[in-house]
């Protein structure tokens, strides 16, 4: 059995030439990330899952155009936010969860049996301008680093920096109604 250490450029080498037990290696090195990297976009985990295969059947089927001198990682990930977005163009989902928290969080409309914070948290980061949410959840939820990030983006350092510390200004702002919330059923509780 050959050896699974190789760099992600020797695996594309190898992936170009055929070689399925590169292209194995290479799935189980990214598959796990890709698919956390749809369901902290909010999609349903067995459209994560096929999502996320796709990516590879994709990547299989035009194995002869890969180009190993470039970053398979940052390509992988920028196929995975290209398949959301055509998903969530598709579907207008970006739109009905903003307008819905907009709504809710406005009229303050929530009734106890409603109230599901990772609901409300997750619906809040969605409802992020998508340059801010995809950098906050590459960040935060699917540990990229800025420069990664960065790279992934084709952006500066700094506008990466930038984005992040408007999502977590937005973030901050518009989960204070949930942190009062707990803060007041602690109280009421203790």
């Amino acid at each position: 059995m050959r050896p699974t250490s190789d760099s992600d450029e020797a695996l594309c080498h190898r992936i170009k030439d055929g070689d399925e037990y590169a292209f194995q290696v290479l799935f189980d090195r990214y598959y796990e990330p890709l698919y956390r990297f749809f369901c902290h976009r909010g999609m349903e985990y067995a459209l994560a899952e096929d999502m996320a295969q796709d990516i590879f059947v994709r990547v299989w089927q035009k194995r002869n155009s890969l180009d190993p001198s470039k970053a398979i990682k940052a390509y992988l990930y920028q196929a995975a936010a290209n398949e959301i977005g055509m998903f969530l163009r598709k579907k207008n989902v970006r739109e009905a969860h903003a307008k819905d928290v907009l709504h809710q969080h406005s009229t303050g409309s929530y009734t106890p049996s409603e109230f599901d914070q990772k609901a409300f948290i997750d619906k809040t980061v969605q409802s992020l301008p998508e340059p801010l949410q995809n950098v906050f959840i590459l960040h935060r939820y699917d540990g990229l680093s800025y420069k990664e990030i960065a790279q992934l983006q084709g952006v500066s350092i700094k506008t990466i920096e930038s984005r992040m510390s408007k999502a977590l200004k937005y973030l901050r702002k518009e989960l204070l109604p949930l942190v009062q919330a707990i803060l007041l059923l602690l109280l009421c509780n203790g």
